[in-house]
């Protein structure tokens, strides 16, 4: 099942696919940033998906994701809860070249690193992502 949702002001796209018969759901990222209020749109997608299906672990590519500057406030005091919400385990984030991109989900994982019990980990080889998802 795919699920998509676009951001009309930004034309950013979110795309959630349940994948049945693996242990991870594929979350794809495509357009310039992010508006906290389209993170949140976002976040409840995948927060159903998790209560419906029971994923516990997520494939984030952002690889065509440019651009996302997201105050590190923002990302301690309401993304970090948010996402403490899902109860996963493991969290793939598959980034590109985008140094303004990947310094915002550097400090995203930094945060999850100290607050959240789950692991995540930032691959630039989408295989290898999948690898250490479908890994116990």
């Amino acid at each position: 099942m795919k699920l998509k949702l676009k951001d009309s002001k930004s034309q950013l796209e979110f795309r959630l696919e349940i994948i049945k018969g693996k242990r991870y759901d594929a979350i794809q990222w495509i357009g310039f940033n992010m508006s906290p209020k389209f993170f949140i749109k976002c976040y409840l997608f995948t927060y159903f998906s998790h209560l419906f299906f029971g994923t516990k672990r997520y494939l984030d590519d952002a690889r065509k994701l440019y651009n996302l500057r997201t105050k590190e406030q923002w990302i301690l005091s309401s993304m970090i809860p948010r996402v403490n919400k899902l109860d996963i385990e493991k969290w793939a984030i598959v980034i590109a070249d985008d140094p303004i991109t990947n310094n915002t989900y550097n400090t995203v994982v930094k945060y999850c690193d100290s607050h959240t019990p789950f692991k995540v980990r930032i691959f630039q080889d989408i295989n290898k992502a999948i690898v250490w998802l479908e890994e116990d």
